[in-house]
């Protein structure tokens, strides 16, 4: 068996490896519809139950049309198979922006021992309806660490089997739950949730917002979303903690972005389960409505240990 100071400087070199940023590259649309960039790092030798949390960031220019929509794909699974956990994110980008940076994160968590990759595929496409769209990528990095052998159970959750979550014009905080579970000891622990939001306006196409409300035809959603961990029996020792609220403005144009929460708390078993939600809101002066996105996966939280108390 690997001594955990191994096992730490595996980690260590499998981050410099990966981490290290590709050359600039333009991208371009095809015939077929989009461009595609394909990035790997390997994760050999995790034992079962052993989790990686895997870090990717793409840097965008500048595009060549007024508007082209960049998704982005991160995946983990056996190595030389097909991946069986992603977590999604996309946004639009307009002609004249700042450059800006995608970053996603997950929690792999090996079923067995074996050897895994995650894979990071970033496409861009037009949004105007004309071929030939490209966006410069600054810089592409793939980051995986594997955590220690777990002496405690870290736990994760990917979105994609339910309907995103509406928070209406001028609502008041919306709960949603994100994570639930039962920690195997007392710690502290990192919880991460990094939640995708989507504005609402009149498009037929759209298939994040429900139809049926009155949209304006651009519209300007003001989003505040903070993170909420809280235990099944509360009591000394066993409070509920909150981030403080993130305030973010999205506009018919952007149309999606995803917000980073994390909060360093710590839990404890003897307060029973604890619950991860995110507490969402729509207040003035915005006009128009936004959902939570949790029907496809591009919303994830985990919860990881950091130290022993």
């Amino acid at each position: 068996m690997r001594s955990p100071r191994v096992l730490a400087a595996a980690a260590a070199l499998l981050v410099l490896l990966a981490a290290a940023p590709a050359s600039a590259k333009q991208i371009h649309d095809t015939a077929r519809g989009d461009a595609t960039l394909q990035s790997t790092t390997a994760l050999p030798g995790l034992a079962t139950g052993q989790a990686a949390e895997v870090v990717a960031s793409v840097r965008l220019g500048a595009p060549n049309q007024r508007q082209v929509a960049v998704g982005v794909r991160l995946g983990c699974g056996p190595a030389g198979l097909r991946s069986t956990h992603q977590v999604w994110d996309g946004t639009n980008r307009m002609a004249g922006q700042r450059p800006t940076v995608l970053r996603v994160r997950m929690l792999y968590v090996a079923p067995r021992a074996g050897d895994y990759a995650c894979r990071l595929r970033v496409t861009v496409a037009t949004h105007i309806g004309v071929r030939g769209a490209g966006i410069p990528l600054g810089g592409v990095t793939l980051a995986a660490t594997p955590l220690a052998a777990p002496a405690w159970t870290a736990r994760a959750v990917e979105t994609g089997h339910g309907a995103n979550v509406f928070v209406p014009l001028g609502s008041r905080e919306v709960r949603v739950p994100l994570l639930s579970w039962t920690p195997t000891a007392a710690g502290t622990y990192a919880v991460t949730a990094d939640t995708y939001l989507t504005e609402c306006h009149r498009n037929l196409l759209d298939k994040f917002c429900p139809q049926g409300w009155h949209y304006p035809r651009t519209g300007r959603a003001v989003t505040r979303t903070r993170l909420l961990v809280a235990p099944e029996r509360p009591g000394p020792g066993c409070s509920p903690r909150s981030s403080r609220p993130q305030t973010v403005v999205i506009d018919s144009l952007v149309h999606h972005l995803r917000v980073p929460h994390r909060l360093v708390v710590p839990l404890d078993p003897a307060c029973g389960a604890w619950t991860v939600s995110l507490l969402a809101s729509d207040p003035a002066p915005g006009t128009t409505a936004y959902v939570v996105g949790m029907r496809n996966p591009y919303t994830t939280a985990y919860a990881v240990p950091v130290s022993a108390p």
